[in-house]
Parts: structure tokens; sequence; C-alpha cells
């Protein structure tokens, strides 16, 4: 009978051992689990914090998508106007063209470098603007090369009030002067050349552009 019970005691300390280790692996197994959970919430909070705070208005509807797909599906690319008239739909939050910007956009019809104009207007939209909101234009500028971009023109043009009267632009009946300017070219051809003349709204967070065509007069031109 001593027998039996030793036997019996024994059956039960091995039964106990092998639950013990059970609960050892498993536990194991859950500080794994844990581990693997702490570095998603990491990786997850790390991501969150390099995203930018202002997000893109994405093109609801039909009518946006469909003059996406055609500018993708066009060997030329689109127009100037046509590049204006995208934007304005695609950020409508984010951009404002003014009349003028396309009444001079049309006169450049025949700008050959469309999908180039098209870059730099989105750039101008979607990493200027937030730069230049959070840190001004010496962060801003950054976005474009200086080939691409002027923060401001000469000095001869500044202090003309001739030719500074040509980059004024009316603004909901209010003239906004439009120093800053994006460019393309430097010959007097449509063809090759382009100027777009814009200035950033801090009220409403937009950008606004004014001019989107030929060089504006210059002084002895």
């Amino acid at each position: 009978m001593v027998y039996d019970e030793l036997s019996q005691l024994s059956a039960d300390l091995d039964h106990a051992q092998q639950q013990k280790e059970s609960l050892e692996f498993t536990l194991l197994e859950s500080e794994e689990k844990v581990q693997d959970l702490e570095k998603q919430i990491k990786q997850s909070a790390y991501i969150n914090s390099q995203r930018s705070e202002i997000t893109v208005d994405l093109p609801k509807d039909e009518e946006t998508v469909r003059d996406l797909i055609k500018v993708a599906g066009d060997s030329k690319g689109p127009s100037p106007e046509e590049c204006l008239n995208l934007l304005a739909k695609v950020y409508p939050k984010r951009l404002v063209v003014l009349p003028s910007a396309v009444e001079s956009a049309r006169e450049v019809s025949s700008f050959a470098q469309n999908r180039r104009l098209l870059d730099m207007l989105n750039r101008l939209v979607t990493e200027y603007l937030p730069a230049y909101l959070k840190g001004g234009d010496t962060d801003a500028r950054a976005t474009f090369t200086n080939n691409e971009f002027s923060a401001r023109e000469s000095d001869t043009v500044a202090n003309n009030k001739q030719y500074l009267g040509y980059r004024k632009f009316d603004v909901d009946g209010r003239e906004v002067e439009m120093l800053k300017h994006l460019k393309v070219g430097v010959a007097d051809d449509p063809k090759s050349t382009i100027r777009v003349h814009f200035e950033i709204d801090q009220a409403s967070e937009r950008v606004l552009i004014g001019h989107c065509g030929k060089h504006l007069p210059l002084p002895g031109r």
C-alpha cells in the first residue's frame, strides 16, 4: 500500500512538473507577444509623428477624377489653364486661382513644359504652403531650386510704381501685391517660358495665384 501511495505521489509530482513547464512556456509566449505589441505601438507613434499636420484634399467628385485620368493619359500634358483648373478642383481648401491667372494662362496655351508646370504648382500647394505657414519663406523656399522660384522682384521693379502695379491683383475687392513667383525659362518665348505670381493668404491659409503666363513687364523690356 505504501508503494502504491509513493507511485501516486510520484505521478502527481510528474504531472505538476509538466503543468509548471507548460505554464512557464505560456508565460514566455505572453511576454514575447507583449514585447511585439510594444514595438508596434512605438513604431505607429513614430510614423504618426512624422506625418504632415496638413492633410491633402482628395478629389471626391466624378468630374475631378475624369480630369485626373485625362491628364494621366495625355502625352502632351495639360495646358497652363488646365493645370490651374485641375489643382483648384483637387485642393479647393488650399488654392485660389484668380480670374486674372486663368486669363493669362490662356494666352500661353502653346507653352510646352506642361508637366513641369503642373509639378511645380502641385509642390507649391502641397509642400511650399504648409512649410510657409509653419516657418515662413525661409523654410518654404527649399521646396524649389533657385531657378524655379523667386521670393521677390528686383529693386528696379519694386521701386517703380508703374511696374509694381502689374504685380498687384484684385482679391475680393482688395489689392494684393504678388512679388513671389515661380519661373520656367528666361527667353521671351511663350513656348518655353512662363511666370506664376502668387501670395500666401495667412488668414485663409491658402495660395493665391494672380498670374500664370508671360513674363510681366520689366523696365526696358
